[in-house]
């Protein structure tokens, strides 16, 4: 697909179109039409969260040539016991619950819960410090988020 319109049409047909798209990222529905339509282009934010939403991989959403089209699958679970992910786990609930203002919607938090828990697994290197940076970032954009 030659443009980014195409691709953010193709990632949304994985979900129900445009619509769905819109409403799964947070975006205005006539913004998305026009990322779509290739009148605007949107912030990386934006095509990161398209990727997300969709499941196909940001490189190729951003660029359309690297990277494969899905993103993979594969859990990085080596060397990793199930008291460091138990820990994970409950550093990234505990960050939320303190940093989040209490009229987020809760489907807002379960899903960047599980977005970061997934972000995590899938590391190469499963840290202390990386996990604390990964559940800072996120639990910031769930302010921004709730702030709209």
């Amino acid at each position: 697909m030659e443009n980014l319109g195409s691709r953010i049409r193709f990632a949304a047909d994985k979900i129900g179109g445009l619509d769905a798209l819109a409403k799964a990222t947070g975006v205005k529905r006539t913004t998305m039409f026009d990322y779509a339509a290739g009148r605007t282009e949107p912030k990386i934010s934006t095509v990161a969260g398209i990727s997300r939403a969709t499941g196909v991989s940001i490189s190729w959403l951003a660029v359309g040539t690297s990277g494969e089209l899905e993103k993979s699958p594969k859990v990085l679970t080596e060397g990793a016991s199930l008291e460091i992910v138990r820990k994970f786990a409950w550093n990234i609930a505990a960050t939320f619950w303190k940093e989040m203002p209490r009229r987020t919607k809760p489907e807002y938090v379960a899903d960047q819960f599980v977005e970061t828990l997934d972000f995590l697994l899938r590391r190469d290197e499963m840290n202390e410090d990386a996990a604390s940076e990964v559940i800072h970032f996120g639990a910031e954009r769930l302010k921004r988020r709730s702030e709209r």
